[in-house]
């Protein structure tokens, strides 16, 4: 039979994976569309993948890892607060937008539910 402790422990099992008491803060760049010329933040990363021997479009790479990451930090219980600079319209609705993606993990832009339009 179960003590009174043994049922606050699992009370409190039960409660911390309904309530998080972790909080994940990231401030992130999506690297701009291709542009001319090797300074660019796009050029950067795309030579520091080609010299790991890896074919990875920046943009898309930046996308992948970072839905990645909040996937695993929202299964691990965390809450995700997102501060980026994506360099593209954020009030797109289309499949690939970068908040569409976001929403496909259970991310909601809080600027423009707060402020529409």
């Amino acid at each position: 039979m179960p003590t009174s402790d043994d049922q606050v422990r699992e009370a409190s099992d039960a409660s911390r994976s309904r309530f998080s008491r972790d909080l994940v803060v990231v401030a992130a760049y999506q690297p701009n569309p291709p542009g001319t010329g090797e300074s660019t933040v796009w050029a950067q990363h795309r030579s520091f993948f080609r010299s790991q021997g890896r074919q990875r479009e920046p943009r898309e790479a930046f996308m992948v890892d970072l839905l990645r990451a909040i996937t695993q930090w929202r299964d691990e219980g965390c809450e995700v607060i997102l501060g980026v600079d994506a360099n593209e319209d954020i009030s797109s609705t289309k499949s690939s937008s970068f908040r569409q993606r976001l929403r496909d993990v259970g991310m909601e832009e809080a600027i423009l539910q707060r402020h529409p339009g």
